[in-house]
């Protein structure tokens, strides 16, 4: 009995501590976790320090001699001016200045990491707030339709139907790409840790985030329901219980597929098709966040919705037996019932997660077998010349290198769907919102668009488009591992950064195109009108790109693990998509309180900003070699 209860006390410590590795490693809270061990580390040995009584706090080793020294004897070293120094100053003195300077440096580290923690809790509630919003628009709309027909359950059930979709778009994909997290779970694998521990913390870690938005959802929706209708405390907090054990089944039916798929083919075991899957539902997700947004606004839009619930979705729904139990105990008329159907779907949404857990947890661990693995293949004599013959060519510098950066941003899927994919992303969001009629402009603004300011805006749009790619504000922080093997080769930096910038434009050209063409039909421009926004939206892309390199250039992020942290962990590209966006902001204000022709405004703005951007490249390649050739990993 002993021995059983001194197991399970270690089962439990072994879940809560990989618990705590998971919620860590999956959701990227090491970055906070390091900030605060780093600031606890830094003040013991201060502390230590000044109370002057610590082991390393009561005396000094003298560096010039194996001898006690007395604190005001100085070095006298001939060699000593020969580095630079005067020869007269103490060991002390050095060793004050140097902590003094250390100590700055760790200060200023230190500030800046307050500064990036605070905007990003901005961030996150900035977007918190925008669902919150979100889920009572929708809620108090629904109410509107729903109560009057006397169709309470149906509204909690359209309700969670919606909830149920999202949950299961995006768990789906947090799920999948982080299914096999690496080498830490190889390790976690050789110990002897019961598959049950090791497959429930992670499936609890996941379940985390979804509880979060799941309880959020369903506040504002009780709050909503409680403005029109008196409720009592038992249905807030059943409401609150429900959306805490609502995402339970959802995240077992994720799991369930992935395990399934993974035992039935190797195809998912490969990060890149991980990943390009995963976008493709993220996409999905954010198209269908934007339609919602459109949809929740429009009463005759949510009537529809209802006839089509009332006459297809309602019978799928009645198979969903837990989230028809949760809206059964939100619409239950006695306090008694209510109670009886929550604890049916708490017992319910606990087994089935309880089940999936201990059932599918060794054919987890089995399906963790092979992820990422390299096939190797030995060529034979006419591959290898087919190889060597083909790739292995002799090529001008100046080419070498722009194939070189279109090879490695399309060789990585994270550099590619965080960076060129954003041109098609944009675009996408802009039609839909345009087919749903989000994208209506009035009948006043509109007659301010016409004749030169429609062209202006026009060319903004593929401005903006050409350079929100991302690819010159990281192009040296992607290129943070091969900068030292650059730096070897004959190679001259200036051709180094104008390999850069030209792919840069490159696909800035394609977004400019798309982005002026769609601007363009819209705003019904002419030919020679649309010529004179792409050549706008040109001189306006290159000189943005340029500030973006020269950003990236003057403070690159040179350390990261992952490919990913390059570009979406990278203060850089956040940093120029605000000044594009304000750029943009600035440029559209001047559109409207200006009223010229059309050579007027392609002179304004495009000569200007293209003569600026040839005197900015004409001082930035010179100052790019002195700082690559100062830089180091």
């Amino acid at each position: 009995m002993k021995q059983q209860r001194g197991t399970g006390q270690q089962n439990a410590a072994v879940f809560w501590r990989l618990l705590k590795m998971y919620i860590t490693l999956v959701f990227g809270i090491s970055r906070l976790s390091e900030f605060i061990q780093d600031k606890k580390a830094k003040g013991e040995p201060r502390r230590a320090a000044e109370s002057g009584d610590g082991k390393n706090g009561g005396s000094r080793i003298d560096r010039t001699a194996g001898r006690d020294r007395s604190p005001g004897e100085k070095i006298v070293d001939g060699d000593a001016g020969k580095d630079g120094g005067t020869g007269s100053e103490t060991v002390d003195e050095a060793d004050s200045k140097g902590t003094v300077a250390s100590d700055a440096a760790a200060h200023r580290s230190d500030e800046v990491s307050i500064v990036k923690t605070a905007l990003l809790a901005l961030f996150l509630i900035y977007i918190g707030g925008c669902f919150i919003v979100l889920f009572g628009t929708m809620a108090a709309n629904l109410y509107k339709i729903f109560s009057p027909l006397g169709m309470r359950q149906q509204l909690f059930e359209l309700e969670m139907l919606m909830m149920l979709l999202f949950l299961l778009m995006a768990n789906f994909v947090l799920t999948l790409s982080t299914y096999s997290i690496g080498g830490v779970e190889d390790m976690l694998r050789a110990m002897p840790i019961h598959p049950a521990v090791l497959f429930g913390a992670k499936y609890l870690a996941h379940c985390i985030p979804a509880m979060l938005i799941s309880l959020s959802f369903f506040l504002v929706t009780a709050a909503v329901y409680g403005f029109y209708e008196q409720q009592s405390v038992v249905f807030y907090a059943a409401a609150a219980i429900g959306g805490i054990f609502f995402p339970l089944p959802v995240i077992g039916f994720c799991y369930l597929v992935h395990i399934l798929l993974m035992r039935t083919t190797a195809t998912f075991k490969n990060k890149q098709v991980i990943m390009l899957l995963g976008s493709c539902i993220g996409i999905a997700l954010a198209l269908g966040i934007n339609y919602l947004v459109h949809w929740s606004r429009d009463p005759a839009a949510l009537q529809t919705m209802l006839m089509q619930y009332q006459h297809g979705s309602a019978a799928q729904f009645a198979a969903v037996l837990p989230a028809q139990l949760f809206a059964k105990s939100l619409a239950a008329s006695s306090t008694a019932e209510m109670l009886g159907f929550l604890l049916i779907f708490i017992v319910l949404c606990s087994t089935l997660a309880a089940a999936l857990v201990f059932l599918f947890s060794q054919m987890y661990v089995k399906t963790l077998d092979g992820f990422n693995e390299k096939k190797l293949k030995r060529l034979n004599a006419s591959e290898r010349r087919k190889l060597f013959g083909g790739k292995l060519v002799q090529r001008p510098l100046w080419f070498s290198l722009l194939l070189r950066e279109i090879r490695m941003m399309n060789r990585e899927p994270a550099y590619l769907l965080n960076g060129p994919f954003m041109i098609i992303m944009l675009p996408l969001i802009l039609t839909l919102m345009y087919v749903t009629g989000s994208a209506d402009i009035p009948a006043a603004v509109s007659g301010l668009l016409e004749g030169g300011r429609g062209l202006l805006i026009t060319a903004l749009c593929g401005a903006f488009l050409g350079s929100a790619t991302n690819i010159a504000a990281t192009a040296v922080s992607r290129d943070a591992k091969n900068i030292s093997f650059m730096k070897s080769l004959p190679v001259p930096v200036a051709a180094y950064m104008q390999a850069k910038l030209t792919h840069a434009m490159l696909v800035a050209l394609i977004g400019i195109l798309i982005g002026t063409g769609g601007a363009a039909y819209f705003f019904s421009l002419r030919a020679a009108e649309t010529a004179a926004a792409v050549s706008i939206a040109l001189a306006l892309a290159f000189f943005c790109n340029i500030l973006a390199l020269m950003l990236d250039t003057a403070h690159p992020k040179l350390h990261w693990d992952s490919p990913a942290a390059a570009i979406k962990h990278n203060i850089n590209a956040i940093v120029i998509m605000f000044t594009d966006m304000l750029l943009v902001s600035i440029t559209a204000a001047a559109a409207l309180f200006l009223s010229l022709p059309v050579y007027m405004y392609v002179l304004y703005f495009a000569c200007i900003p293209f003569v600026l951007s040839c005197g900015m490249l004409y001082f930035f390649l010179p100052y790019a070699e002195r700082k690559i050739s100062r830089l180091e990993l």
